[in-house]
């Protein structure tokens, strides 16, 4: 009985010590940031400018704001959880394509973005920030917020306050806990997770059209969660790309014909 007793505690102790670390150590494992030098040099066709701003002391910003001739408006960027905006930049040419100037920018601790990201909140700060400083340069412009991945939450939060003319969300999940869930299964995901990324409370809220688009194929962020976003409200359309998967879907003709109808 004794040896019971001393099993289970180690037991006990060594899970609560696996906890403990997975919940210390979340930020490095969702945000998977690719730091740049400050003097690196991006190399993207067209036009393009880098943007610094400060949203509170010792914070900078790093974006690149890429332009057309006279272009209908502006499309702010939220990028996924991987890389910087040195990889993320090459989807700017979609939108320039079809008219639009696209604002582009990296997250805390991103590329040459400076600070570290640990919680949630200060990611909407800043995104709110970066939009009441951009948007003054576009105001008899029309406006897109288009959130890809990780970057669904933090555009969809955007557009409850600050309401574009449509809100497109690609690969999005229902909320964060949702897909981390899917990806981890047996862990207390609610217990542990800080980050929420309520898109299935936020889209209740917004009042534009959204657009969602998301492969049937997707093993990162489940198709399904489209389904049930879409079942929020009627001002939700879901475009569905039949085989395609979580990286691969923007080279799948639906992808392309449906943002090119968006972006007229």
């Amino acid at each position: 009985m004794l040896m019971l007793i001393i099993i289970v505690a180690i037991l006990l102790v060594a899970i609560v010590t696996t906890l403990a670390f997975l919940y210390s150590r979340q930020e490095k494992m969702i945000f998977l940031s690719e730091k740049l030098d400050k003097s690196h040099v991006f190399n993207f066709p067209g036009e393009y400018e880098e943007r610094i701003y400060r949203p509170e002391e010792g914070i900078d910003i790093h974006g690149l704001l890429f332009r057309v001739p006279e272009p209908k408006g502006i499309v702010f960027y939220f990028h996924g959880h991987m890389g910087s905006i040195a990889s993320w930049g090459q989807w700017a040419s979609l939108f320039q394509d079809h008219g639009w100037d696209v604002f582009m920018w990296d997250y805390r601790g991103y590329g040459k973005s400076t600070g570290v990201i640990s919680q949630e909140r200060s990611l909407h700060d800043d995104a709110k920030f970066l939009y009441e400083r951009i948007s003054p340069e576009y105001k008899e412009k029309r406006t897109i917020f288009y959130g890809r991945s990780l970057g669904t939450g933090i555009a969809s939060k955007l557009a409850v306050d600050h309401i574009p003319e449509k809100l497109i969300l690609s690969t999005p999940y229902f909320n964060f806990e949702d897909v981390v869930s899917h990806q981890h299964p047996l862990l207390p995901v609610s217990m542990l997770l800080k980050y929420k990324f309520r898109n299935d409370l936020y889209l209740k809220e917004v009042k534009c059209p959204v657009h969602l688009l998301h492969g049937t194929e997707d093993d990162f962020v489940p198709y399904e969660s489209s389904v049930m976003l879409q079942e929020i409200g009627d001002h939700i359309e879901l475009t569905t790309v039949p085989g395609a998967s979580h990286s691969d879907f923007a080279i799948f003709p639906e992808f392309k014909l449906k943002m090119e109808e968006l972006l007229k």
